[in-house]
């Protein structure tokens, strides 16, 4: 239960340097990719038998995990970017909602 946390540790302070450094114009792209990711992640649970010493029962947590990875490094900044400094907390504020209505509901 672990493995997206553990992932997305180790993967932030690496994907948040080639974002600021190669794809500062395409974030959004980046955001989309992190939703196709969890996406994908979702359908291969689904798919995936059900098997408690296979390996590859840890591939949707990986996903997981990096998708969680570019949504905390790559969606969280760019809050600052597009509201009004004046609103900057509640815009935080409702994003903490709504990624906790959806870790809920998954």
């Amino acid at each position: 239960m672990d493995i997206p946390y553990i992932i997305g540790a180790g993967l932030n302070p690496i994907l948040g340097i080639v974002v600021d450094r190669f794809l500062r114009d395409h974030r959004y792209f980046v955001i989309l990719l992190g939703s196709l990711i969890m996406v994908l992640a979702n359908i291969i649970c689904i798919v995936l038998p059900d098997c408690d010493k296979c390996w590859y029962a840890a591939i949707p947590s990986v996903l997981l995990g990096i998708s969680y990875s570019i949504s905390s490094t790559v969606l969280y900044p760019q809050i600052s970017l597009v509201c009004d400094p004046n609103v900057v907390g509640t815009a935080y504020g409702i994003l903490a909602v709504l990624c906790n209505i959806g870790n809920a509901i998954l």
